[in-house]
């Protein structure tokens, strides 16, 4: 202790960075200077929402003439309360059954978190609509100016005023294989109008854009691709003000298996092949892009909507338009997963950034043409700025048959550049 005592503030403050907020708020209790030198890890990160709760304790951090400085993250809590829930008392207590986390009570129990539930609810769609949310956010980042950093995640963040109210509630979000409202981003998220606020603000400090991948077994609600419906050209522009600014992306986007016979029927703002050129807009727009890692969730359904329904025009890979056709050029590394690609496109993407990558990795990706091997010879070869290149669990798929061992195990490329001390390159491949 006497040790860390003796470290400068710079130091310590870093350290404290590292810790969890219930570790750093003990440690504040320590001395004047560990209180000092701990607070600003507290709110390095701070949550926005469509809930008044949390959104008046943002507000009351943004206006603070000392704790607005520290802000470094803007975490946007996604998950969503389900309109199907809140409709209908018998929904929700069929919910409360299933869940299993819930002694059974009586009926006016359960009625009173229903009622809860019902109005969290009406809070969340009349924020989506009256402004409120849009006009707090950018009020926001007008006075914390160090934000740096936007952070989509798909699961709850409940701050400690919140505790009390939802202590006893159904989560929001949902469960894999749910298909319900709350389960993925719809075109009027919540999250959409952070993005407004960032334009509406002229906020140009967003360095870093983070949309959080779902783990298994948690309730949430996944960033999909309806959020690229784009229903007013200042959607657009908004999108392209956060992008263009932006040196390091990591987007996960969810691709919901819905069946064929589903789409033609649903009311949906635009269709997925105006939401990919949407998506590849932003992306074409991000010049300033160092870091960049893209997964496609599901991309099986993706590969089937646009492949098995048509869509896409003759002479175009999925790679052009989910927008990896773009020239970003600064940047440094690449990570891919999910996609369907053909060989040379996916030679033309290493050829199009050789002189400034130097990682790239691929995985979870299938060719729909061409192989591997003359994929690892583009690097090898000919990319010699790249020293970092991995293909993980990455298979070949042509006329609709995947290459498969004798067993069904898959036969596919895993393995990874290696560089020796004279120059030479060589590529190691790995039993999958």
């Amino acid at each position: 202790m006497s040790q860390f005592k003796q470290l400068p503030a710079e130091l310590q403050i870093q350290i404290f960075d590292y810790l969890h907020a219930a570790d750093v708020k003990s440690a504040r209790a320590v001395s004047r200077t560990f209180r000092n030198n701990a607070t600003p890890a507290l709110f390095r990160s701070i949550v926005a929402c469509a809930r008044y709760q949390a959104l008046g304790a943002f507000q009351n951090v943004s206006l603070h003439s000392i704790y607005s400085g520290y802000v470094r993250e803007i975490i946007f809590d996604g998950t969503l309360y389900d309109e199907h829930l809140a409709k209908d008392h018998r929904n929700y207590s069929r919910a409360e059954e299933a869940s299993g986390k819930f002694q059974s009570g009586s009926f006016y129990a359960m009625r009173t978190r229903w009622k809860r539930y019902q109005e969290l609810h009406k809070e969340q769609e009349s924020m989506k609509e009256d402004g409120v949310l849009l006009q707090s956010c950018a009020r926001g980042l007008e006075n914390m100016q160090n934000i740096s950093s936007i952070v989509y995640s798909p699961y709850q963040h409940t701050i400690p005023m919140e505790v009390k109210t939802l202590r006893d509630l159904l989560p929001r979000g949902a469960l894999p294989g749910a298909l319900t409202d709350n389960r993925t981003t719809d075109s009027d998220h919540p999250f959409r109008q952070l993005i407004g606020a960032v334009f509406l603000s002229n906020y140009t400090g967003i360095r870093q854009l983070t949309i959080e991948a779902p783990r298994e077994g948690l309730p949430r609600t996944e960033l999909s691709l309806n959020m690229f419906s784009f229903p007013d050209a200042n959607d657009l522009n908004a999108g392209k003000h956060l992008f263009r600014n932006l040196v390091k992306l990591d987007i996960s986007l969810s691709i919901l298996n819905i069946p064929s016979q589903m789409i033609h029927t649903m009311t949906v703002v635009d269709p997925p092949e105006r939401q990919l050129e949407n998506l590849a807009k932003l992306l074409e727009a991000a010049q300033e892009l160092r870091h960049l890692s893209f997964s496609i969730l599901n991309w099986r359904y993706l590969d089937e909507l646009m492949w098995g329904g048509g869509n896409i025009p003759e002479g175009r890979s999925i790679i052009d338009l989910i927008g990896l056709g773009a020239t970003w050029p600064k940047l440094r590394s690449m990570e891919l997963k999910g996609l369907y690609a053909r060989e040379r496109d996916l030679c033309e993407l290493i050829n199009r950034h050789k002189d400034t990558l130097r990682t790239l990795t691929f995985a979870r990706t299938t060719l729909r043409a061409g192989l591997w091997i003359e994929v690892v010879n583009e690097v090898v070869f000919n990319a010699s700025m790249i020293t970092t290149f991995v293909l993980d669990r990455v298979d070949e798929t042509h006329s609709g048959w995947n290459l498969t061992s004798a067993n069904g195990a898959l036969e596919g490329y895993e393995g990874r550049l290696i560089v020796t001390e004279g120059g030479e390159r060589e590529f190691v491949r790995r039993s999958p």
